[in-house]
């Protein structure tokens, strides 16, 4: 006999996974084949950012960054420290540590002071372009405004 209740139920756990299966294909997995990010964007009354989480087999973690122009250029770079770096648009940065055995932890407000800051010694593992880390040449556009202390050399005055 049909019952209605049960129908719908079944219709909503079906669309709940089918949901969070769509989300976890928005990962990609980065060379370490241990690290995964993905880029989603968050509209609010003042501005539009970027949210940018991390994730491991332990768990996640997200920060968010201003967005600048309608398709984020995010440059990825692993440091020696552990610490996975994301370049953006204007020269904004965000950092995470991704400990072998635990989650990855934010490093911003009182643990910005962890950050690996010798950016001469990162390794550059691509930037993500359409939602897809590409291994395209390391440039960080600055958009005529923006500024960074990391990766000097790889600076674009406006974009690239």
């Amino acid at each position: 006999m049909f019952n209605r209740t049960t129908f719908f139920v079944g219709i909503s756990l079906l669309a709940a996974l089918g949901l969070k299966a769509c989300d976890e294909r928005r990962f990609i997995t980065l060379p370490d084949g241990t690290t995964s990010i993905k880029v989603g964007s968050i509209f609010s009354t003042d501005a539009e950012h970027w949210t940018v989480t991390v994730k491991n087999k332990y768990g996640r973690s997200s920060d968010r960054m201003f967005a600048i122009g309608d398709n984020p250029r995010l440059n990825i770079y692993l440091t020696s420290s552990g610490q996975l770096v994301v370049i953006g648009k204007g020269g904004e940065e965000l950092f995470f540590r991704v400990p072998s055995k635990a989650g990855p932890i934010v490093l911003n407000g009182q643990q910005a002071k962890l950050r690996d800051r010798h950016s001469e010694t990162w390794h550059y593992v691509g930037v993500i372009e359409n939602r897809a880390l590409t291994h395209n040449a390391e440039c960080i556009p600055l958009m005529g405004e923006g500024r960074s202390p990391y990766r000097k050399q790889f600076q674009s005055e406006h974009s690239c």
